[in-house]
This record gives structure tokens, C-alpha cells and sequence, in this order.
């Protein structure tokens, strides 16, 4: 399965379509972010929060999951605390591809 690449380079389409990024909402949000995602086999799954350079932010998962949904929050935060109003994106990494979603954050 194809996909489209962000031009900053942060993704391309998972192949699996069990093992994706399922929702992000709210988007845009003003708060915490509601982030769930779903795992075909147990596999080990990344997900960080990216600036639009593609820098990370934050590390929201790294680990391995047993098939299925899983839910993750991220509250807005990076390293340095609460990040500032505008674009970022979720990279969603297992053994079957990247996945990358845009999300807003307004304050």
C-alpha cells in the first residue's frame, strides 16, 4: 500500500492496515490529545511528537504491544514543558512501516 510522504520527511504510509494510527482528537486541541492506534501482532511500536523540522518533542511510546487498540495521551508537553500553539506530528513506527497525522495545538 502507498502512501503519501510529508515533505519534511517524517513519514510514509504503514502497509499493514491493522497496525495504524486509528484517531487523534481533539485536533486542534488547546489541551490534552487523545491518541489511539491499533497493533495487527504483538510488534514493537514507537510514536513521538514531531515539530514541523521533524525534530522530536516528545517520545509518547516506545515499546511493545500485544494486538490490538491502545489509547495514549499526550498532554502538550515537550522536554521543556508546555509546547507553543502550531502544527506537529504524531510519527506512529512499527516493523510494518511509518505512519505520520498532523495535529493543531492552539492555547
Amino acid at each position: 500500500m502507498g502512501g503519501k510522504s510529508i515533505k519534511t520527511g517524517v513519514g510514509v504510509a504503514v502497509s499493514d492496515r491493522n497496525s495504524r494510527l486509528r484517531s487523534i482528537a481533539p485536533n486542534p486541541s488547546a489541551g490534552a490529545i487523545a491518541i489511539e492506534f491499533g497493533v495487527a501482532t504483538a510488534a514493537r511500536v514507537r510514536m513521538l511528537a514531531l515539530d514541523l523540522q521533524g525534530r522530536e518533542v516528545r517520545r509518547l511510546v516506545d515499546g511493545s504491544f500485544a494486538p490490538g487498540r491502545h489509547h495514549v495521551t499526550w498532554d502538550g508537553s515537550g522536554a521543556h514543558g508546555a509546547v507553543g500553539a502550531g502544527v506537529y506530528f504524531i510519527r506512529y513506527e512499527t516493523p510494518a512501516g511509518v505512519k505520520t497525522s498532523r495535529v493543531v495545538i492552539t492555547r
